[in-house]
């Protein structure tokens, strides 16, 4: 009985096997990440905090904090190139600005430890600038690496 049942489960696999009209067995393809509607990818280092209920913003600290945005949409934040702080996915998306009144990048970075952290992004050559959709919100002023 037990050679039985081994038997059919062995075949039951070898049935499921899908081939397509060649001939050939199928293997899946890899799905790529859609290009960005800026361009995003890249290493930024931060250089500079403005903004804030006080204007003055907040010191960079000397630690060389860096966000490197990767083409297949996964994102890492390191301190130093060594210390990595956190790590995810990240989606760019247009839309409507009620504090900038016209339409803006959005960059979303996905997290699984501290959840989603959304702000508006421009690219401009080197410079990459983030900022919370608040009023008094902080702009975040990154260099490309």
């Amino acid at each position: 009985m037990k050679t039985i049942i081994t038997i059919t489960l062995f075949l039951f696999v070898l049935s499921s096997c899908k081939t397509n009209s060649t001939g050939t067995q199928h293997t899946p393809q890899t799905i790529q990440a859609p290009p960005p509607l800026i361009p995003i990818q890249g290493s930024w280092q931060l250089v500079q905090i403005t903004g804030g209920f006080s204007g003055r913003g907040i010191p960079v600290s000397s630690t060389n904090e860096v966000i490197t945005l990767h083409e297949n949409g996964t994102f890492a934040c390191n301190v130093s190139d060594m210390i990595k702080v956190s790590e995810g996915t990240f989606i760019i998306s247009e839309k409507f600005s009620r504090i900038f009144n016209r339409n803006c990048f959005y960059l979303q970075l996905n997290n699984n430890n501290i959840g989603s952290i959304t702000n508006i992004v421009d690219v401009k050559d080197d410079s990459m600038t983030m900022s919370t959709e608040v009023n008094d919100g902080f702009t975040y002023i990154f260099k490309r690496k």
